[in-house]
């Protein structure tokens, strides 16, 4: 189960902790010599070794990550450099198709990796064995990640399908959604529908005003008629 989900069976919590990240071993593992592809072939040699480089999933490495067994790097499409980029094009991206991401769930397996990193500090940073530099590198990471996917989140991308949630009530917006991540699709469909309330609401109240405003008209003039026919009489 992840650490972060509240559903064991939630599929997209499952597919954003596929994401293999690059690590490091501090330590020497029993019977997993067969996670190390570029591991000598000796026979009966069982063990991973101290100081292996290797890339495993999210899922299978958050224990590891806590218990100081081995250390985590960030993957590269969310290194700095690759970040920066993805940044920059999503700001000054000015045509009227939706950016593309860099992978399907970058924002949610984002935040998991920044929040795995995050826990993965204040549980080192208490240990006496701990590397001081991979300590900084962790804190440094996690708060650097978190600070860009906002950024990117709220950029460009966001307005283009904020835009259309406004703009699209009544139309066929199928074809849209597909390219939405399942994060940006829920709120698609809260901003539509809040969207459509506010215009039932202000039609509604418009509606009403338009109402006594012609029923005051027509009072009017009556009232000018009568006046009129009485000043004749």
């Amino acid at each position: 189960m992840s650490m972060n989900g509240n559903d064991y069976y939630d599929l997209d919590a499952i597919l954003s902790e596929e994401e293999f990240i690059p690590l490091v071993t501090q330590c020497e593992f029993s019977y997993m010599a067969h996670l190390d592809p570029d591991a000598p072939a000796e026979k009966n040699q069982h063990y991973l070794a101290n100081h292996s480089k290797l890339k495993l999933p999210l899922w299978a490495i958050e224990s590891w990550a806590m218990l100081g067994y081995c250390r985590c790097q960030l993957p590269r499409v969310y290194t700095n450099k690759a970040r920066e980029r993805f940044l920059l094009s999503n700001e000054h991206d000015t045509s009227s198709s939706l950016q593309t991401l860099p992978r399907p769930d970058y924002f949610r397996t984002g935040k998991r990796i920044a929040d795995l990193m995050h826990q993965t500090y204040l549980k080192q940073k208490t240990s006496s064995a701990s590397n001081q530099q991979f300590i900084d590198y962790l804190k440094s990471s996690s708060e650097n990640l978190q600070q860009s996917l906002l950024a990117s989140f709220v950029g460009g991308r966001f307005r283009q399908w904020l835009d259309w949630s406004w703009t699209a009530v009544g139309q066929d917006v199928s074809q849209f959604i597909l390219k939405l991540t399942e994060l940006e699709k829920s709120l698609f469909v809260t901003s539509v529908t809040a969207w459509s309330h506010h215009n039932q609401s202000a039609h509604k109240m418009y509606g009403r005003g338009k109402r006594r405003m012609k029923n005051s008209q027509a009072s009017d003039t009556s009232n000018s008629d009568t006046n009129k026919r009485n000043r004749m009489s």
